[in-house]
């Protein structure tokens, strides 16, 4: 806990030492008598009666806490089996919507009386829920309702309806709830949100990606009839905590982190350090990166273009799902038509197995109260200031009676992107916590004592600090990738994002079919694989898209200088016969990309890259390799300072691939091996030419492949793509995706985040995943990848394939013709 600099200097006294920050005037004063005896007298007899203090807390509260558990337990009782409630204690006068709320919920009579009887006290009254959120829910849109419901084919999953809604803002379980009630129930699937139904074409967030800041205008040309996006708003002050906690792809520039949810500097020296800005900017990566002026303004500027369009869309609270919930999807089923199960069927688990999630019960308790919400770390520490959070219509979203929220314009222009400047947020007074805070936390549930004893153990630890740390924001991995197909099928990139839990920031030059060579030669080649909803990210000043393309050439990427085109392009066609270089094809975005890297230089930590699979296996097509490295990569990597990571790209086999020539690389294990040897003579061409801190690495996922071969033909088959059983499916670029975290990060990626039940959330942000006619693959269960994530990890430990050979020799395949 971080204590103000006032309030260390008041426990100078008690401290002695290790308070780092004290007041001139008693620092003055303490050091004059501190030699003195009676000074050490009266510094022992406080400690003495600290430690006094301490030991009566912990007494007293042990006492309060069986003596009001003891007074529940005698007066509260639960009626019968139809929830009545014919006689409440005083703890839980005032309470009885929320008592019928958790019954309902809990669907077990005896189950939820013995909650209550544990947490009566600290469920909020319904007095307080109905000042903080209304009486009913609310909903804005309700207007597009009839028009939409008239159109709409009564078939469509959920009634067309599609989540959208920032990161932290309940999305999962507003997604989760409608499967569960909606369409009778017959699409709700406790263990999962969409992997399992994936395959009936059931999709819950909006095409464009749920996270994903749009534009209003944007919205608008992505809108389509038989979709209506329900928008889901969280509470403001509470997100910004949240977003502290778990803060996805958000970064504070000059390590402001630690002053996270603060939105002002407090201090002369945080004014200095942020640069005498009024505000602590901070910066969105989604493909691109946004910099704005504070958390207020990113919240108003991203629910902003929702607010301002006239597109159909219905928006919607959080704090509504969970107070209420059962009148909340009545309203929304009602609008597009479609039957409902009853009862209600409530979400009372986590609604996400990743980041931090909260339960119904505890969602009850926490959002019930104001408390937390005002607390001026929220705001800053500066005397008379804080934001205000624009928009008009946001203020009918929360009720006046206890929100922070101003009214403004909403209408008013938002940050744009990679802007600086100062926040508009204007003045307001702020609300400090008082004694008086206490006394209401008292009087609200918590003993007096545990009060005390919490008072008295802030100072104890104070005095045994000598500073008092706080989260760091964890810098993001920046990795540029150069390669084709391998990484653009299942959309290798931005899986990796999701996969590390947006530990990296990406950028990528890709073409189908490409080799090292020719990589260079020809450049990107995503037009228009990447033209989908989910790779736009900006728009131009006449309103066109700008997609996702990547960077037009490897040159590009990695040094940020003008467009390199040759002088005579060929379109280069292995599998697909669209493969087109963006910036001849896309002028819109050949002036955004231009725009773009004349005043944002590459940073790269890493550069990830993969030749055609058949090419390190064969001595001239490695021979070609080489001399690119040396001629082209060797100055560019001198150039970034980043280190290069070869993908050992997976074998595959000759069944597969009728109309290639596979000339010495007809056995799975033998391909591999040869693979693996041309890597290697690749990583040690360029070790040879770096700095000892640029040293290559190879992530070996053919070697986890070819492991999965040797214990599990039925699943190695599963790895790859079922129209070409060449490329990987999304069960073996999660194989690969681990691989190569490993090889980046040196440990396997966070198993709690990335095996889940919704495995098909690794992907929400795909670009594309295969072609567009081609059918899409089966999406892996948690139990594959709880597999395929163990295999990774023992290869990165060592793992060897039997059948693996070690080519050490300068071996390559029988000669073919390379193509």
């Amino acid at each position: 806990m971080r204590l103000p600099a006032g309030s260390r200097c008041c426990l100078l006294i008690a401290c002695r030492e290790g308070c780092d920050t004290i007041a001139p005037s008693i620092a003055m004063s303490f050091v004059e008598n501190r030699t003195g005896s009676k000074t050490k007298r009266l510094v022992s007899l406080l400690q003495k009666g600290m430690l006094l203090l301490i030991t009566v807390g912990i007494l007293v509260t042990i006492f309060d806490l069986l003596t009001f558990k003891g007074l529940r337990s005698e007066h509260l009782q639960i009626a019968n089996e139809s929830h009545r409630w014919k006689r409440l204690s005083d703890t839980c006068s005032g309470k009885e919507p929320l008592l019928e709320l958790v019954t309902q919920a809990v669907g077990n009579v005896s189950m939820a009386q013995a909650y209550i009887q544990d947490n009566c006290r600290a469920l909020p009254t319904w007095k307080g829920v109905s000042n903080l959120y209304g009486p009913t829910p609310v909903i804005l849109g309700l207007e597009h309702c009839e028009d939409f419901r008239s159109n709409l084919n009564q078939a469509k999953p959920l009634g067309g309806l599609k989540i959208a809604g920032f990161f932290n803002s309940g999305t999962n379980a507003m997604a989760r709830t409608l499967m569960e009630n909606l369409n009778d129930g017959k699409y709700g699937s406790r263990a999962t949100l969409e992997s399992t139904i994936r395959a009936q074409g059931v999709v819950t967030q909006v095409p464009w990606g749920k996270h994903r800041w749009i534009l209003a205008d944007e919205l608008a040309r992505l809108s389509q009839p038989d979709i209506l996006p329900v928008v889901v708003v969280r509470d403001p002050y509470r997100w910004m905590q949240s977003m502290c906690k778990s803060t996805y792809t958000l970064v504070w520039d000059r390590g402001l982190a630690n002053h996270c949810p603060n939105l002002v500097p407090s201090n002369n020296k945080e004014m200095e350090m942020n640069g005498n800005r009024s505000s602590f900017s901070v910066q969105l990566t989604q493909s691109v990166t946004s910099t704005h002026h504070s958390l207020a303004s990113l919240w108003s500027s991203w629910y902003g273009s929702y607010f301002r369009s006239s597109s159909p869309r219905l928006i919607v609270r959080m704090e509504d799902l969970v107070f209420h919930g059962p009148e909340l999807v009545r309203r929304l089923s009602d609008c597009v038509g479609i039957d409902r199960v009853q009862p209600f069927v409530f979400l009372t688990e986590a609604a996400k197995d990743h980041g931090r999630s909260t339960d119904l019960l505890t969602a009850i308790v926490k959002y019930g109260s104001s408390e937390g919400r005002y607390m001026s770390s929220t705001l800053g520490s500066r005397a008379g200031q804080g934001p205000t959070l624009r928009g008009e219509k946001i203020r009918g979203m929360v009720n006046e009676t206890s929100s922070l929220l101003r009214p403004a314009d909403i209408s008013g222009s938002g940050p744009e992107r990679q802007t600086t400047g100062h926040d508009p947020i204007k003045p307001t007074k702020k609300r400090n916590l008082t004694l008086d805070d206490f006394q209401q936390s008292s009087q609200s549930g918590f003993p007096p004592a545990t009060v005390l004893l919490a008072l008295s153990t802030i100072i104890l630890l104070a005095c045994g600090l000598r500073y008092y740390p706080t989260s760091q924001q964890q810098r993001q991995v920046s990795v540029a990738f150069l390669g084709n197909s391998m990484f653009y099928f299942n959309d290798f990139p931005r899986f990796l994002v999701e996969l590390s839990d947006n530990g990296i920031r990406q950028d990528s030059c890709l073409h189908g079919g490409a080799s090292i060579p020719s990589l260079v030669q020809q450049g990107n080649g995503m037009f228009p694989q990447f033209q989908t909803p989910a790779a736009i990210y900006a728009q131009s000043s006449d309103g066109s898209p700008i997609f996702d393309y990547g960077a037009c050439s490897a040159k590009m990427l990695l040094t940020g200088t003008s467009i390199y085109t040759p002088e005579q392009y060929e379109r280069f066609n292995e599998t697909d016969g669209m493969v087109k270089n963006p910036c001849r094809e896309d002028l819109v975005f050949t002036s955004y990309i231009e725009k773009y890297y004349a005043t944002n230089k590459p940073n790269w930590d890493y550069i990830l890259i993969n030749d055609n699979t058949r090419n390190p296996a064969r001595g001239s097509t490695r021979q070609a390799s080489l001399q690119t490295l040396q001629h082209f990569y060797i100055p560019w990597l001198h150039k970034t300072g980043a280190t290069p990571v070869f993908l050992w790209t997976h074998a595959y086999s000759v069944e597969s691939t009728p109309k290639r020539n596979m000339t010495g690389l007809d056995d799975v294990a033998n391909f591999t091996s040869l693979t693996g040897a041309g890597y290697r003579a690749y990583a040690e061409f360029l070790q040879a030419h770096l700095p000892p801190t640029q040293k290559p690495r190879i992530a070996p996922s053919g070697l986890a492949f070819l492991t999965v071969y040797e214990e599990n033909l039925e699943m190695w088959k599963k790895l790859f793509h079922n129209a070409d059983h060449l490329h990987a499916s999304p069960h073996g670029t999660f194989l690969q995706g681990c691989v190569v975290y490993h090889t980046l990060f040196g440990k396997m990626p966070d198993r709690d985040v990335v095996i889940r039940r919704d495995m098909g959330s690794l992907w929400a942000t795909a670009r594309m995943m295969q072609h567009s006619w081609e059918p899409p693959n089966p999406m892996l269960h948690e139990r594959d990848a709880t597999y395929l994530y163990d295999v990774a990890e023992r290869v990165m430990n060592g793992h060897v394939p039997e059948t693996y050979i070690e080519y050490n020799r300068g071996e390559v395949a029988d000669t073919g013709d390379d193509s």
